[in-house]
């Protein structure tokens, strides 16, 4: 099929609609579209984006790339001219090296098609993550998140931004409440805009109510069932009575694992530091080899045999199915993926 000649590319809509109308849009179009929209100021090379799919050369991006831009332009009836990958990107010459630049109607297009998270949400998320995960406390006694909790929230917020209620190391290491951990983010973040508070408090009620999500019967799947929130002698699976019952988690536990093992994913290898700077310094899940929904009683757990240092996304898919996968049989298939294109 013949495709017309123009130097104008098409718009967004058309650009969505070509994208939805591609059968074998695979994984690493995908990827490789995504991995472009992430780059600073959505511009790469060849080379820069061969390394961050884990080609050994760039030749393999460009074959990818300029295929894919086929296809994109035969669905769109559009001919850039004799570069066809043109259809995708444009580019510029800088230092001696072709720049690729992501047509901001492409860009657009993937996030309305839910293809791109976007990386700004999921830098914030880490960071708050790493602040709650770095608090110091014996005991969290906070109550199920509501408007009256979301106040507490603030006005410790605004007491270490004013200094006005001095709050000692001793109180603050004792218990974690709504009021004391809107001071420790005031104290890490400073001064923000009442939405931004209210953006951080919604992240961490949700993250509660994650944590304390019911477990109905020891057969009902949710996810992360075995995520500990992060003595020498960690006993898990005892069951305590809060508004139902719900698996005790030890974070001491994790803290050992993390110790042994260190932050990478045990199944990938990803780690968060490298990718992401200091945001991602101290953020990983634990995984617990044996789901603690099977366990009916208080245990002696070993944090270095039983617990797993994973990423959220091999975390995810470990749970994909019931009982989950191991961490072997996750590594099998994403050795598989890289043998496909």
């Amino acid at each position: 099929m013949s495709t017309i000649y123009s130097l104008n590319p098409p718009n967004v809509q058309k650009y969505v609609a070509a994208l939805q109308a591609i059968d074998n849009l695979t994984d690493n179009y995908v990827q490789l579209l995504k991995v472009h929209y992430h780059a600073i100021e959505r511009t790469i090379t060849a080379k820069q984006l061969a390394q961050a799919m884990g080609y050994n050369h760039y030749s393999k991006v460009n074959i990818l790339y300029g295929r894919l831009a086929g296809i994109v332009g035969e669905k769109l009836n559009y001919n850039p001219g004799p570069v066809k990958l043109k259809t995708l990107i444009t580019s510029e010459k800088r230092k001696g090296e072709w720049h690729w630049i992501l047509r901001p109607e492409v860009a657009t297009a993937l996030e309305l098609l839910g293809l791109i998270v976007d990386k700004r949400e999921v830098d914030k998320n880490i960071l708050y993550e790493k602040i709650f995960n770095e608090l110091v406390y014996n005991k969290d006694v906070r109550s199920p998140p509501d408007n009256r909790r979301r106040a507490q929230f603030k006005i410790g917020w605004n007491n270490a931004i004013l200094k006005q209620t001095p709050y000692t190391d001793k109180t603050l290491n004792e218990t974690l409440t709504w009021n004391n951990l809107g001071y420790r983010f005031g104290v890490k973040l400073g001064h923000l805009s009442d939405a931004e508070i209210d953006e951080i408090y919604n992240f961490l009620a949700e993250q509660y109510l994650i944590a304390n999500t019911t477990l109905p019967s020891a057969n009902t799947t949710k996810l992360f069932p075995d995520e500990l929130d992060s003595t020498e002698i960690f006993r898990e699976g005892a069951m305590r009575q809060v508004q139902v019952n719900a698996y005790e988690r030890d974070t001491k536990a994790r803290q050992k694992c993390i110790e042994h093992y260190g932050w990478s994913c045990f199944a990938c290898n990803y780690n968060f530091r490298e990718v992401f700077g200091e945001i991602g310094q101290s953020f990983i899940h634990v995984h617990h080899l044996k789901p603690l929904s099977e366990i009916a009683e208080e245990y002696i757990v070993d944090p270095v045999k039983d617990l797993r240092p994973v990423c959220p996304n091999c975390h995810s898919m470990i749970h994909r199915r019931s009982p989950p996968f191991s961490i072997e049989e996750i590594k099998k298939l994403l050795n598989n993926d890289k043998h496909h294109d």
